[in-house]
């Protein structure tokens, strides 16, 4: 969209002389790799550099501001960092993807890749999330809300470790111990 305006309403018609598609085609890769608005903001200021003028920028979303009062939102949707697909064989949600920031950057990634947290990977499984069990209508998204900027309690089962789930999840009867619980 940012592309698309500008090449509408630039005042330069010739866009100084750069061949806009090109740099269309040069910032549009890594659009899917970015893990945040922040991170957006950053390639689309980058791309509004390429053209070498003074008084275009970009301002808004993904600022430090609006990520602590969204932390101190007490109605907001929490998040994991991460997307989820149901399986079926497994009852759980499997994790396809995660949001890993730099490590030098506290609110850069999403909690599951947050130090302290464990080695939580892409293809391991959510279980249950504060002690409620996930099902395909029971999703964490459902679990999430109003949970933005608290503390979370959710389980997770290691894809290697799914064999011996299945078959202790099989075998489970009210006696049965919980499987293991991480913040």
């Amino acid at each position: 969209e940012t592309w698309r305006r500008l090449g509408e309403f630039f005042f330069d018609k010739h866009m100084g002389g750069l061949n806009w598609n090109r740099i269309k085609h040069k910032y549009w890769p890594l659009l899917g790799r970015l893990g945040c608005r922040r991170e957006l903001t950053d390639v689309i200021e980058e791309m509004i550099s390429e053209l070498g003028v003074g008084h275009t920028w970009t301002y808004g979303r993904g600022d430090d501001t609006e990520h602590k009062q969204l932390q101190h939102d007490d109605d907001a949707q929490g998040f994991l960092g991460a997307d989820f697909d149901w399986s079926e064989e497994a009852q759980a949600y499997r994790i396809t993807h995660m949001v890993c920031g730099d490590a030098w950057d506290a609110c850069g990634g999403g909690p599951l890749s947050a130090v302290g947290v464990g080695e939580v990977k892409e293809g391991d499984y959510v279980v249950a999330i504060d002690g409620r069990r996930l099902s395909r209508h029971i999703t964490p998204q459902h679990t999430l809300r109003d949970r933005a900027g608290k503390e979370v309690y959710v389980t997770i089962v290691p894809s290697r470790d799914l064999p011996a789930y299945l078959a202790w999840k099989s075998a489970d009867t009210p006696s049965s111990p919980s499987p293991p619980t991480a913040p």
